[in-house]
């Protein structure tokens, strides 16, 4: 019995590394992976694929709503800071103080009354992970990093391809 139990502590321990994996930010990769990661995600959004850009678009537009339920003011900004399709034109960084606070509070707020939009943006960027992936197997190891996957057949998938 204690083996069973050891064993099955250990499965649900390596399970666990697995999808609780801590991604990192893009910008704390070194120069060379971030301008190979970049590259892959630019060549992911430019491939059309129809299940990432509903992802996408279903996890932007969730966080859109719940933050002008949140906060109606910072409605103007969404398109400038968190557009639904294109790039975005400013950084929240850039907006004056006032504006960049309540933004920055209207994320917050959204996120905590509706976990959906986590959900929904873990789906994106698993949706873009595979794409990456689907365009450059190698850069497997890079992508880890950034959106670990969130199943072992999913990281066993990035790195043997």
């Amino acid at each position: 019995m204690k083996i069973i139990t050891l064993t099955l502590i250990s499965l649900i321990a390596a399970t666990s590394a697995v999808v609780q994996a801590q991604a990192i930010k893009e910008a704390d990769l070194p120069a060379e992976e971030q301008g190979k990661f970049k590259a892959a995600k630019d060549a992911a959004y430019k491939s059309g694929d129809a299940d990432l850009k509903q992802k996408n678009l279903d996890y932007k537009q969730t966080f859109r709503e719940e933050m002008v339920k949140v906060d109606p003011s910072i409605f103007p900004l969404l398109d400038k800071v968190f557009p639904v399709s294109g790039k975005t034109q400013m950084k929240v960084d850039e907006l004056p103080a006032a504006d960049a606070e309540r933004y920055k509070a209207a994320q917050k707020a959204a996120r905590k009354a509706n976990p959906a939009i986590k959900e929904k943006q873990q789906a994106a960027q698993q949706a873009l992970r595979a794409v990456m992936l689907k365009i450059d197997p190698s850069i497997g190891p890079i992508v880890d990093k950034v959106y670990p996957p969130t199943t072992a057949s999913e990281s066993d998938a990035g790195s043997s391809e």
